[in-house]
């Protein structure tokens, strides 16, 4: 399991070397579609995580109705999932809880992914999206990190119309949200 983890995590870090790349090049573009969220993005990001909450024994939480249809690019929105997952697994309480929230509200759609843990103050949450800022305390010390994941996530939602942001707890808990807005006529999903 731990082989396993720290390729996820080795393979993780390439990748957001590799967004940030395209980011910067101008080459990362997002190309809406009418897609299922949970099919298409939630449910291949929670699989695809599942080594890291298991690795800690974090128990892994999913609330998303049985089918969300949405204008969005899967691929991007899957990075940034994949990106939420995979710190909350790192950074969350051992052996605490997670939650990934899907909603449509307000014209919007609404990802969170909620862990208990740490946190954060509300002044290291406003640089928390900023490229290469890594918080320093004792639970990101001993975890790898890139610090372009978040930045990553801010660009895409941002290539969606909408955005990225984190609201935390000290001491109890942290979420981080994605939300963009919503077409007024939903296509039929590809």
């Amino acid at each position: 399991d731990r082989v396993r983890r720290n390729c996820e995590e080795l393979q993780d870090m390439v990748r957001d070397y590799l967004d940030l790349s395209r980011l910067e090049r101008g080459e990362l573009v997002a190309h809406p579609q009418a897609v299922d969220l949970v099919k298409a993005v939630v449910e291949p990001a929670v699989d695809h995580t599942s080594v890291f909450f298991g690795s800690r024994g974090i128990a892994l939480e999913v609330d998303a109705p049985p089918s969300l249809v949405a204008a969005a690019d899967p691929d991007l929105l899957r990075v940034a999932v994949n990106n939420y997952l995979t710190n909350a697994a790192k950074y969350g309480r051992e052996n605490g809880r997670a939650a990934l929230t899907l909603r449509r509200e307000g014209g919007e759609v609404r990802i969170t992914v909620r862990n208990e843990g740490e946190g954060f103050s509300p002044q290291e949450a406003e640089r928390l999206f900023d490229k290469f800022v890594r918080l320093r305390n004792a639970a990101t010390q001993r975890t790898r990190g890139s610090g372009v994941g978040l930045f990553t996530v801010k660009n895409i939602a941002a290539l969606h119309g909408g955005r990225a942001w984190a609201e935390s707890e000290p001491g109890s808990w942290a979420a981080f949200h994605l939300s963009f807005p919503e077409p007024a006529v939903p296509a039929v999903p590809a």
